[in-house]
């Protein structure tokens, strides 16, 4: 049969330390049954004082025997919590590795804030459950099991008056967990909602705040604080039900079986010691009762938690590794090629062009025509929806994606920047180390090294989350310079002197037009300067290729290139 539970599901993809897992339930086992010892020891003690005080023999084993209880059943929960927590940093490396390797289409669809309290917030859940919640589960068994047959054994009768009220617990304590459950995922939602919203406004924070936006954007959020905190009253009722209920239960069995058990007492059937021993079982029945609800409402919230996850886990991963190696340049050919980012509207409707190997191509037409996407594309950040893309004769879908890859650089419009040091963020693409004159050479092509040593640090200053620390100018040739050193067979550049003053421009041109050389290089460019001497220029308009070829020939033959130019002073008729 088909196993849907989502925790168990996770869990079985982690690798189990099994011989550790046996240890630790033979020690709860053993700590156990020594506890299950204690009361029928007092019982004799009680029973048989005179005597007993007086045998050293006696009460050395009863103090062994409470001592082994506790040292065992110490060592069992240690041990399962380590089990616990090594589930846990194995299924939270499994679940952060598997995010990374998902296809871009997930990353449109969730936000980062979201996928933050997925990997934290829920695999926490997860832990409590394994980690605080599970440990006491086989000692409770055992003890349970075990009092309630030593209960029988000691005497039957008044074994079954203890027994009356727990019909009630289990049937009222089921249908609670069931709600707990509910509550803890829909807090779960809301928790990942209002942390990617929080994740989204810091990251934009300077917008939001010359935006005047603060008050709209908290107003935003404070209706997922306020179902939050709704969700966090509902279950705090919850648990205000439960105390109480279990407390009720608890004093009704021990006040049955005191009033009973003293009758049985007065009658004689059984001794004050049988009585003694019978409410220290049913105080240890008491417990792991009070500890299986723990188990069964943290069972219930954790599935929440888990099936967030499972969710992310059955996404499909993106194929980094099967497929051919790239052998050499080779032109690239879309061939009746449609797409569309969320399914539903197309970008491209059945495209079809090429573009020459060792040249440099330009993609150019209005904003929104699909320009950005073609790169995306070639760079297989997005899969087609049909049709195909070839390089060369084979379709690019047959080569390793890791090794597709490592033939790109791709400079996007964002420049997006890492973290860390100057340094790391250059070589930030490259597969080996790269030597410091390596790096501070495609720099110079770049046009980055003059600001690079204008600072304290160097390559080596830290320019923070985002590159906050740096102009737009300066990410866009740190960007630049990443995709240089790489020495790619194909060049992506997306507006990619966007950002740089006429002087920056025409030196980041010139470097351009010289790392060109033998590579096969795409621009994107809304500024017609950059790309008049582009060796094929084509003109994407609405997802269609409307025209193709030179400057001249577009001039010529392309009445809305011509419009472009003109609206760019690069063009008067004479």
């Amino acid at each position: 049969m088909k196993n849907n539970n989502p925790i168990l599901i996770l869990i079985n993809q982690i690798k189990f330390p099994k011989i550790l897992i046996s240890i630790s339930i033979l020690l709860s086992i053993i700590g156990s049954f020594f506890q299950l010892l204690v009361p029928l020891l007092t019982q004799n003690m009680i029973d048989n004082f005179s005597s007993l005080i007086r045998d050293k023999t006696y009460i050395i084993l009863f103090a062994s025997i409470f001592l082994s209880s506790a040292i065992f059943s110490g060592i069992s929960i240690y041990l399962i919590t380590k089990i616990g927590e090594s589930i846990i940093y194995d299924l939270t490396k499994k679940v952060w590795l598997h995010i990374l390797k998902l296809k871009s289409s997930f990353f449109d669809r969730n936000s980062t804030g979201e996928l933050l309290s997925r990997i934290i917030d829920d695999t926490k859940s997860i832990n409590n459950f394994i980690t605080d919640t599970i440990p006491s589960f086989f000692p409770s068994i055992i003890v349970l099991l075990g009092s309630v047959l030593f209960l029988f054994y000691l005497d039957w009768p008044t074994a079954l008056v203890s027994f009356i009220s727990f019909p009630i617990y289990v049937a009222m304590i089921i249908p609670i967990s069931n709600i707990m459950q509910k509550l803890s995922y829909d807090t779960q939602l809301q928790t990942a909602k209002i942390s990617g919203i929080i994740s989204h406004v810091l990251s934009e924070i300077k917008l939001v705040k010359l935006s005047n936006s603060i008050h709209k954007e908290f107003n935003k959020s404070n209706s997922y604080l306020l179902n939050i905190y709704n969700l966090g009253i509902k279950e705090g009722i919850i648990n205000a039900i439960i105390g109480p209920i279990t407390t009720i239960i608890v004093l009704l069995s021990m006040g049955s079986v005191l009033g009973f058990g003293g009758y049985r007492v007065a009658s004689g059937a059984i001794t004050p010691g049988t009585l003694i021993a019978i409410i220290f079982y049913m105080t240890q029945i008491t417990e792991p009762i009070e500890k299986l609800s723990g188990i069964f409402t943290g069972y219930k919230k954790s599935v929440g938690a888990s099936k967030r996850l499972y969710e992310i886990m059955n996404e499909k991963e993106e194929e980094l590794n099967s497929g051919d190696n790239v052998i050499e340049n080779s032109s690239i050919h879309f061939d009746n090629v449609f797409f569309s980012y969320d399914k539903q509207t197309p970008v491209f409707k059945g495209i079809s062009f090429s573009i020459p190997k060792n040249k440099t191509t330009a993609l150019v037409g209005p904003s929104g025509s699909g320009k950005t996407t073609i790169l995306n594309l070639i760079s297989r950040l997005y899969e087609i929806d049909e049709g195909d893309i070839k390089y060369g004769d084979k379709s690019f879908y047959t080569f390793s994606l890791t090794e597709w890859r490592n033939n790109i650089g791709y400079v996007m419009q964002n420049n997006s920047i890492i973290n860390g040091t100057i340094k790391s963020n250059i070589a930030y693409s490259t597969k080996n180390k790269k030597h410091s004159n390596d790096i501070i050479h495609y720099s110079k092509l770049a046009y980055s090294h003059e600001f690079i040593k204008s600072f304290k640090n160097g390559y080596n200053t830290i320019i923070g989350e985002k590159g906050t620390n740096l102009s737009g100018g300066q990410k866009q040739r740190i960007d630049i310079a990443r995709s240089f050193i790489k020495e790619p067979n194909i060049l992506l550049l997306d507006e990619a002197t966007s950002n740089l003053d006429s002087e920056s421009e025409n030196v980041i041109q010139q470097s351009i037009k010289n790392i060109s050389q033998n590579r096969t290089t795409i621009i994107v460019a809304h500024r017609l300067s950059t790309i008049i001497n582009a060796d094929k220029i084509i003109f994407i308009d609405s997802g269609q290729v409307t025209g193709s070829g030179t400057h001249d020939e577009l001039l010529t033959n392309h009445q809305k290139y011509k419009q472009m130019v003109e609206l760019q002073g690069l063009y008067k008729n004479k």
